[in-house]
């Protein structure tokens, strides 16, 4: 369950800082720091892999640091010394931390030094992917969306219409095909369009209240279930104990190896939809009336790309436990090597990688007595972040989402 604290809270955390495993402390300067107080300078690139095409662009956070004391002190980004930091690459570019970097590089990848004064940064490559774009045949997928409810709700689904929700189909769209950023540093397009179709309000009436809702929409509401995306909107109290995240692919007619992170069972490759026997979760979205809400605020991880991307069998760029290898595969948890990962549990679009680097120093016994940690920053755009912007998919989630639709035979839609 992902839950976001009040936004009180996000303001203190903001404003006080957080400590850190490397016992870095964030917090507002009481006075005015020198560049010459500056021990430290990191890099970040934006993203692990840039496409050489000479038009996807690579941008950078740079964060500068000093002593106070035995403390290790972050300077606020507001008093960060633009003009006095460069950043090199190894094809000889020289850049400013607010410069964009392109290349049309045949090298396998390129790396990054920042530096202020005498104090460099340590360096940082990103892989660079060739131009040449996988393209795929276009798909367009109908959706439907049903929103059930009693008479005294009536008020809870009237703005739940096609005409609402059609502008937060239309950014899914652009997302999807790569036009909401088109110059991302690697945007991904697996050729689907969503058609928004139809927007029901139904009402439910006498004893239709008080059956199993579940049973209720298996009953009436999945004949073309295997053609369409079927989005069950509902009073949170309807009886169906499911929410829109564990609406992913189940089965698949190819090998279940294939789709790392996900459970799918192993059908015959002449599987037939019957609507009867399968279950709603599997073909379709359950949404409570606020989940629906929050899609049209793009609260959160309330977001149609999150949602959709996470139906094509995406999943989370976030992980919890960095110390859990067999949930890894080159420490990369969302098995897109294009995407970061993070650890979640900053509520912000900002996010911290996994340490990429760990220095530990040792007393004559062998015990642990100092630690540093490396670690990448970004601000997230990828749907699969939480939260994020939602912007962007990246060419190997765009390649999985098509092998999910290739392999899955109830995620098949608009395909005949």
């Amino acid at each position: 369950m992902k839950k976001y604290l009040a936004t009180t809270i996000v303001t203190l955390l903001t404003l006080f800082g957080t400590i850190g495993c490397d016992n870095t402390i964030e917090v507002p300067e009481v006075k005015s720091v020198s560049t010459d107080a500056i021990t430290e300078i990191s890099l970040s690139p934006q993203s692990p892999v840039l496409v050489a095409d000479g038009k996807s662009e690579l941008t950078f956070l740079v964060r500068c640091y000093y002593q106070v004391g035995k403390t290790r002190a972050r300077m606020l980004d507001s008093r960060l010394p633009l003009d006095k930091i460069t950043i090199t690459s190894s094809d000889g570019k020289t850049l400013k931390p607010e410069d964009t970097y392109t290349t049309t590089s045949s090298e396998e990848t390129v790396s990054f030094t920042a530096k202020i004064g005498n104090i460099s940064s340590e360096t940082v490559s990103v892989k660079l992917y060739p131009s040449e774009a996988p393209t795929y045949t276009p798909i367009i997928v109908p959706v439907r969306i049903y929103a059930f409810y009693e008479k005294q709700n009536l008020t809870a689904v009237q703005g739940f219409t096609k005409e609402a929700l059609k502008p937060h189909f239309d950014r899914l769209n652009k997302v999807f095909s790569g036009q909401l950023a088109p110059r991302g540093p690697v945007t991904g397009n697996p050729g689907i369009t969503f058609d928004l179709k139809e927007v029901r309000q139904i009402e439910l009436k006498g004893s239709e209240v008080f059956r199993t809702f579940e049973s209720e929409v298996k009953k009436k509401y999945m004949k073309a279930s295997d053609k369409e995306i079927s989005i069950w909107v509902m009073d949170g109290r309807l009886g169906w104990g499911k929410g829109p995240f564990d609406c992913i692919p189940s089965v698949t007619t190819g090998n279940p190896e294939d789709l790392p992170g996900l459970s799918v069972k192993k059908v015959d490759s002449d599987y037939a939809y019957v609507a009867a026997e399968t279950e709603p979760k599997d073909v379709g979205i359950f949404m409570t009336f606020y989940q629906l809400l929050a899609c049209m605020n793009n609260a959160g991880d309330y977001r149609f790309e999150n949602l959709f991307g996470n139906y094509y069998g995406l999943l989370s760029t976030g992980e919890s436990d960095d110390d859990d290898e067999a949930d890894k595969k080159d420490g990369d948890f969302d098995y897109c090597p294009d995407t970061y990962s993070y650890k979640p549990g900053y509520v912000i679009i900002q996010k911290r990688t996994f340490p990429y680097k760990i220095d530990i120093e040792k007393d004559d016994k062998g015990k642990e007595t100092k630690r540093k940690e490396y670690y990448y920053f970004y601000n997230s755009v990828n749907i699969m972040d939480d939260p994020s912007s939602a912007t962007t998919i990246t060419r190997d989630q765009a390649a999985r989402i098509r092998q999910v639709i290739r392999d899955c035979p109830l995620r098949r839609q608009g395909i005949e």
